[in-house]
């Protein structure tokens, strides 16, 4: 198939995840999550132009999805009409899960949160136009800002492209939809599931990678920040199910080596994240 002279690629849907269904997918944090792979060239660019299923009689037929490579550092107001049309690769969505076991997670990245860090049907539409601007700031407005994010954790990654949605200013408005933000939207037409229908978010067991918790604890500390009920109380904020024995080897820094130790640790790990609890509380 052609558009123009256009050859067009195609693929079964059961190949292509689009934006829409990785917001879902990723449903903490999916700004900081999905720009950093999108700036970091991992992910194939891709919109897709038609989708034709066939349900013939016999089963023999297949579904089919055309679609084209393209840029996304076009403007954003174009990017928003065509939401629904933008996707990635499937099995580039899992490498980078393998390599970020936490994509997945509910639990947030950062003691920091806003409500467009967390995706629900509720608030999709609104943050899907940030995420949109938020790649128009990073890898078309500024092509010679371009950021080298490999080199960055998410966490600070986060810090950076957070102006971005923060400021009330709107950079190139002509190229964007009408200020301010906080009233951006996507159409209901850009809203509608193309390859499949959008599942609500729902909190999932993500196993803990622990050797992510333990830098959260070392940068921690190397900010000055000592306090035990601090250090636990980021350990929940990126870890709510955390277990006692696991915050007694983050914070106090012992591994039990048997049943008995490993009873102790349970006991003092729950009985600094109920103390560090009730502070908060009382806050």
């Amino acid at each position: 198939m052609f558009i123009g002279n256009i050859k067009l690629k195609t693929a079964h849907p059961d190949e292509l995840i689009t934006l829409q269904e990785l917001m879902f997918r990723w449903p903490c944090e999916p700004i900081t999550k999905i720009c950093y792979e999108l700036c970091t060239g991992r992910f194939t660019n891709i919109k897709i132009n038609e989708y034709i299923r066939t349900q013939p009689p016999d089963g023999a037929g297949k579904d089919i999805v055309y679609y084209t490579t393209m840029p996304w550092c076009l403007d954003q107001a174009s990017l928003c009409y065509d939401f629904n049309k933008l996707a990635v690769f499937k099995h580039e969505v899992e490498a980078a899960e393998r390599d970020n076991p936490l994509y997945t997670a509910i639990d947030k990245i950062s003691t920091h949160r806003d409500w467009y860090d967390n995706c629900t049907n509720k608030n999709y539409r609104r943050i899907a136009p940030l995420l949109l601007y938020v790649n128009f700031m990073l890898t078309g407005y500024r092509p010679n800002n371009h950021l080298a994010p490999s080199n960055l954790d998410l966490v600070l990654f986060r810090a950076h492209i957070s102006k971005f949605i923060d400021t009330d200013e709107v950079f190139s408005p002509s190229n964007c939809l009408p200020a301010p933000k906080k009233d951006w939207i996507l159409s209901e037409h850009a809203a509608i599931p193309i390859l499949r229908p959008t599942p609500i978010a729902e909190p999932t067991r993500t196993e803990i990678d622990h050797n992510f918790l333990a830098t959260v604890i070392s940068e921690l500390r190397e900010r000055g920040i000592i306090d035990k009920y601090k250090l636990c109380q980021a350990l929940l904020d990126h870890a709510p199910s955390i277990s006692g024995v696991a915050v007694t080897r983050h914070i106090f820094g012992i591994i039990p080596k048997n049943k008995k130790a490993c009873s102790a640790a349970k006991q003092r790990g729950n009985r600094l994240k109920a103390a560090t609890r009730e502070k908060n509380l009382g806050k």
